[in-house]
């Protein structure tokens, strides 16, 4: 699960300051291509947290749900700032890409 907090937060914190510099629909192009090329990455990290044994300790648990919520607020960030625009549509697809590799929902 600290394999996977350490991967994901900073990609989360790039992808954030991509849409942040443009807004707009080439902006959640290059987004989606920056997601591509980690993709596999963060499902692979998070597959493994899966096929791990569960334990009696439940710690990792919580820090995963941590791990997400965080997420969660990234994209919730990304979604103000596109909210309206015409590229909310591109983004929304993207986000539900992200939401489903990462068992976010």
């Amino acid at each position: 699960v600290e394999a996977y907090g350490a991967a994901i937060e900073p990609f989360m914190a790039e992808l954030s300051k991509t849409v942040a510099a443009d807004p707009t629909e080439a902006g959640i192009e290059k987004a989606a291509k920056l997601w591509e090329s980690k993709k596999a990455d963060l499902k692979g990290k998070l597959d493994a947290i899966d096929a791990a044994p569960q334990g009696k300790n439940a710690d990792w648990r919580s820090l995963q749900m941590k791990i997400n919520s965080r997420t969660r607020e990234h994209l919730d960030g990304i979604s103000v700032k596109v909210g309206g625009s015409p590229a909310e549509s591109k983004f929304k697809q993207l986000r539900q890409d992200i939401d489903t590799t990462l068992k976010l929902k």
